[in-house]
């Protein structure tokens, strides 16, 4: 969605994703990195990091760490992490 211009094109856009962003904000730094290799003409506007700032919601669904959270909360930003909860589902014999 972000390099295919989504949120460039639709700016109030947003998007959730699970299981602390499926590892992208962890990722930032090397996201941002590699997007000097992207060619000029497939650029987007901003750098990957921006759009998870700005575009993406994270829940915690899936996250049993304590440091996972505060590593998401630090980030994305407080107010771009949900806090979900899965609870375990008893299958009766």
């Amino acid at each position: 969605m972000i390099y295919g211009g989504v949120f460039d094109e639709f700016p109030g856009a947003s998007s959730t994703l699970g299981h602390m962003g499926e590892l992208l904000p962890f990722q930032m730094a090397r996201l941002d990195s590699r997007y000097p290799q992207v060619p000029v003409a497939q650029r987007v506007q901003h750098l990957p990091s921006y759009y998870l700032r700005n575009n993406v919601y994270v829940t915690t669904s899936g996250g049993m760490s304590h440091a996972a959270p505060l590593g998401a909360v630090h980030a994305v930003g407080v107010d771009r992490v949900l806090l979900s909860n899965r609870l375990p589902v008893r299958v009766q014999r």
